[in-house]
């Protein structure tokens, strides 16, 4: 049950069937992983809020009825400073962990004014769309894994993750791979990792292995501590998981529908309202979180 790959201190799986006492164990293994989360934080791990993003110009892209998180996400991903990423890095070469069908690929070259010549996505299910885009997108492979060994093809120096890392039961080992991996390297890394908040417990419940505070992120970050800079982005706050709960968890727990698709334009107005509140003070309990790791850099990014 206990890991020493392992950011927290259990290895039970919500994404399978749990017994009863397994849900149990669950919640109480959870809220105490994500007990007093500001505490042995790791001294060289910056920590901010994401707040200096205008809303207006980019909610039309943001689907209507995506989660807080994921609207969140969505939108740090827009709003990174792809320019200056592609100053510091040349040619943008992304790894991208757990990536589901590999739309995000897509979303990378986009996002980048296509500044991305070469995506390479890694999950341990293969998808039917990858070939797809293969065919499509000639700087665009995708590799099945099979063990907690992580691939890392030469010349990467954009390694992300979204909504991957709490499903991973040994997470500190694929940081321990890529630690290795960046020390063997001469140029600028740059990673960026979007992950759950402790807030996720109560919003999302059985769901993965864990969610992530500073302090549980600093087991990763101090890896990397010798050659880089790290920052710990917290998106959103309590406006927004009040929403979520509203408007999602609570409904579905009385055996309603999801709320998002019944009153969808009351839903996307108030997420707005609610995004725009949590961005004007500091929260301490974010929807999620942005981890930023600049490796042997040139210039600072974010």
């Amino acid at each position: 049950m206990f890991s020493a790959n392992s950011t927290s201190i259990h290895q039970i799986n919500a994404d399978y069937p749990l017994s009863r006492l397994k849900r149990q164990m669950y919640m109480l293994f959870n809220k105490a992983n994500n007990s007093f989360g500001h505490t042995r934080v790791d001294q060289d791990l910056s920590l901010r809020n994401f707040d200096s993003v205008q809303l207006d110009d980019y909610w039309t892209r943001l689907f209507p009825t995506s989660s807080p998180s994921r609207k969140l996400s969505d939108l740090f991903w827009m709003a990174m400073p792809w320019a200056d990423i592609g100053n510091e890095l040349g040619e943008i070469k992304v790894l991208d962990i757990g990536c589901g069908t590999g739309d995000y690929g897509l979303r990378m070259v986009e996002n980048s004014n296509k500044r991305v010549t070469r995506y390479t996505g890694v999950d341990v299910k293969a998808n039917a769309h990858w070939d797809e885009l293969m065919n499509e997108n000639t700087a665009f492979q995708f590799t099945q894994i099979e063990s907690d060994q992580l691939p890392i093809p030469d010349g990467t120096n954009f390694i992300m993750s979204q909504s991957v890392l709490e499903h991973v039961a040994a997470d500190l080992s694929y940081f321990k791979q890529i630690s290795d991996f960046v020390s063997r390297q001469n140029g600028s890394v740059l990673q960026v990792h979007l992950m759950p908040a402790a807030a996720c417990l109560k919003t999302y419940g059985y769901h993965g292995v864990r969610q992530y505070t500073p302090r549980t992120v600093s087991k990763l970050s101090r890896l990397f501590n010798k050659t880089s800079y790290s920052m710990l982005i917290g998106l959103g706050g309590e406006e927004c998981n009040k929403l979520h709960r509203g408007y999602i968890t609570q409904p579905l727990k009385k055996g309603l529908k999801d709320q998002r698709m019944e009153r969808t334009s009351q839903y996307d107005s108030a997420l707005y309202e609610a995004m725009k509140s949590d961005m004007t003070k500091a929260q301490m309990s974010p929807c999620f979180y942005a981890l930023v790791i600049h490796s042997r850099w040139k210039t600072r990014l974010l």
